[in-house]
């Protein structure tokens, strides 16, 4: 309660006026998606540059809110950049996921190329501008991690509860599964104004008292901006498309208005196993007022005195859940305060810890050990059995490679360009290797080797012992994936358009196999599989021809294509790896769907519907048993004739890691740093 009461001082010290400002102009502009070589984009770019510079009084500055390169390429910044260098003001750039999702530069493009950090701030005319980074490596979502939201936590404080702040980034909200998180940590701020992109058009949402706003993309029609005149203690705004005038658009005040939301209880991390009461304060008469679970929001009554209550029950899967109530008042703005619990599932989670940042990849099971790496550089080793840290060893970088343990070492890729050994037993480091790209790879260990891509468009092999150099191979894009060691040869995907298998002693090319029509379509988003005769990959087939397929199969010995399958016409399996067992094939669609196959001619065996949609992940075959994880957060098991068994959910982060079963217990792992254990 103690807390509460604090919250609410805040709030109230919110409600004084704002610090003075000076009057100015800015602009912002988002989603060019500059393509070396595509000229439309370019041009409608060129054009509104020249408007831009035709304003008067000119800007003070123009924020590029994300998605300025399609690929985020060499070529892509440098034109982008050149195009941009005609304003005749300061430019201000934030990363979106066009920037990382296929770049061999990933996350650390946006530095090498704008010349700026990927999150940072700046003052001017009495306002606090924040620029924050909610791209992801190698995905189209958006997340914030652990250490950049105590970056910004810091950066406010020291900028002043009471000073204006504008904070900028690319992803839409609804794009964001920490988006709670982050409007709890902006609530004790002055935060009037966010500017996000994503989404291509001008939208506004209205969260907390702070007005989201999307602008149209530039590389849309002719193009469009948004202009803001600040002065007074207000921001003016206005929408802008190529080559018509401005339109007036909201006026939001430099002072945001308390959150008149408290959730009371349940309380964040609590336990329950059967019916949760809920008790919340509303401090003034709102519209509506509604409490939700995941989102799912029903109507909740409100007393004199403003205490709201109403006891939670889950229908679905039980696990954890986020709870929240939310108000809405006569101006559209909605007031939330939200808590992740977990309802039911007493019974069947064995054990639960939080790392240090977002797990991307799946946790290596290795004897009773699990390891696994994170954002921010934290390697952990873990008991498997009951969840504690035996070790952690940060290495410098971000960890989005999954761990190989071979021989006493483990062996991981960082964003840094290093491929790292270090001893499985004590987390000491044993050698590095260090390549001239981010290392978006996963490594796998045989013959005395390690393999791994690289983001300098190469595939290395390194002496497993001492990290030796001993080859590498030269693409034209980079490989992210896992690759296979079998018969002498290492077999992987990459965003050149194919698949290749090299000979393991000297990298000389066995055999490639071109697949994918154009870059977005290559063999390079999942991890191959194999029987050990057979190459499973999938591959993006070409958006609204239902003809092509999503998975192929692939002869081991000579990279012909044996047989191809499209497994569901309205979305496909692409991005997902698939998993074999025996004669059949196991793997999952982007909307949802876990499918059987039969490996011997890629017919469809059985459907299932797993629940949520999936993405990057893998379903998991086990003693009989195929576990499926769900981008939400949902764990899902199923039977061999694709009726699912039971269905548990690990919380509100994205999950791309595939679950990883040890002895009875299946282990889950998400962005928001969670690892959860679920006996099987």
């Amino acid at each position: 309660m103690r807390a509460v009461l604090l919250t609410m001082l805040i709030g109230i010290a919110l409600s004084c006026p704002a610090t003075a400002v000076d009057d100015f102009s800015f602009v912002v502009l988002t989603d060019i998606h500059i393509k070396a070589g595509n000229m439309s984009f370019a041009k409608n770019l060129s054009d509104l540059v020249s408007e831009i510079n035709a304003i008067e009084p000119r800007p003070a500055f123009a924020l590029f809110t994300g998605d300025q390169t399609e690929m985020g390429f060499e070529d892509d910044y440098a034109e982008f950049n050149k195009i941009a260098s005609g304003l005749k003001m300061p430019v201000y750039n934030v990363a979106g996921n066009h920037e990382t999702k296929w770049s061999n530069w990933g996350k650390a493009g946006p530095k090498r190329f704008f010349g700026q950090d990927p999150y940072y701030s700046f003052d001017y005319g009495g306002i606090h501008f924040v620029g924050l980074d909610s791209s992801m490596w190698l995905e189209h979502h958006g997340l914030f991690s652990p250490d950049q939201l105590a970056w910004l936590r810091s950066d406010l404080d020291a900028a002043g509860r009471d000073k204006p702040a504008v904070l900028f980034f690319h992803a839409s909200p609804n794009n964001l599964p920490n988006l709670p998180e982050f409007l709890d940590l902006i609530r004790g701020y002055n935060v009037p104004l966010v500017l996000v992109g994503h989404g291509h058009s001008f939208v506004t949402y209205r969260h907390n008292g702070t007005i989201f706003q999307m602008t149209k993309g530039a590389m849309n029609d002719t193009g469009g901006l948004r202009i803001y005149e600040v002065s007074g203690d207000e921001i003016r705004g206005y929408t802008k498309l190529g080559g018509e005038e401005r339109k007036p658009d909201l006026t939001i005040p430099l002072r945001v208005k308390a959150n008149p939301v408290y959730l009371l209880q349940p309380r964040a991390g609590s336990k329950a196993d059967g019916q949760v009461k809920l008790r919340a304060m509303v401090i003034r008469p709102l519209d509506k007022i509604e409490y939700g679970i995941d989102g799912v929001y029903k109507p909740l009554a409100r007393s004199e005195d403003g205490l709201c209550e109403a006891t939670l029950t889950v229908d679905g899967m039980p696990g954890w859940h986020m709870i929240s109530v939310r108000a809405t008042d006569t101006d559209e703005m909605e007031w939330y305060d939200s808590a992740l619990v977990r309802i039911g599932g007493g019974d069947r989670e064995a054990w639960r810890m939080r790392a240090s940042g977002a797990v991307q990849r799946p946790i290596r099971a290795h004897g009773d050990r699990l390891y696994f790496g994170v954002w921010g550089g934290d390697v952990y080793c873990l008991d498997a059995r009951t969840g504690r840290e035996i070790w952690r060893r940060n290495v410098g970088s971000d960890v989005i490679s999954e761990v190989a343990v071979d021989n006493g070492l483990a062996y991981l890729g960082a964003t840094d360009g290093r491929v790292i050994a270090l001893d499985a037993d004590t987390g000491e480091p044993r050698w590095e290797y260090k390549t001239d790209g981010p290392v978006q790879a996963s490594p796998v260990v045989g013959g005395g080797k390690v393999f791994i891509g690289s983001g300098d468009c190469s595939f290395y092999a390194l002496d497993a012992k001492t990290g030796k150099f001993r080859w590498k191979f030269e693409m034209a894009r980079m490989t992210q994936s896992k690759p296979i060691y079998m018969d002498g040869a290492v077999f992987f995907g990459a965003w050149d358009q194919h698949f290749y298998a090299l000979n393991a002693k000297d990298g000389s090319v066995r055999w490639k196999t071109p697949i994918g029509e154009l870059i977005y379509f290559s063999p390079a988003n999942s991890n191959p599989a194999t029987d050990g005769k057979r190459i499973i990959v999938t591959a993006t087939p070409w958006p609204k021809r239902n003809e092509l397929p999503d998975v192929n199969c692939l002869d081991a010995k000579t990279g012909k294509i044996e047989w191809t399958h499209r497994c569901i016409a309205e979305s496909h399996c692409a991005f997902n790896t698939a998993s074999i067992a025996g004669n059949r094939l196991y793997v999952s669609s982007l909307n949802g769907k876990l499918f059987c196959l039969s490996m011997t001619d890629g017919s469809e065996v059985w459907r299932a519907d797993i629940g949520q949609e999936t993405y990057d992940n893998s379903p998991v075959f086990a003693d009989g048993k195929i576990y499926a994880g769900g981008l939400r957060g949902g764990l899902f098991c199923f039977d061999t004739s694709g009726k699912r068994e039971w269905a548990y959910s690990v919380g509100a982060g994205f999950t791309f890691a595939k679950p990883t079963v040890w002895n009875d217990l299946v282990i889950a792992a998400s962005t928001d740093g969670w690892v959860t254990a679920v006996k099987r």
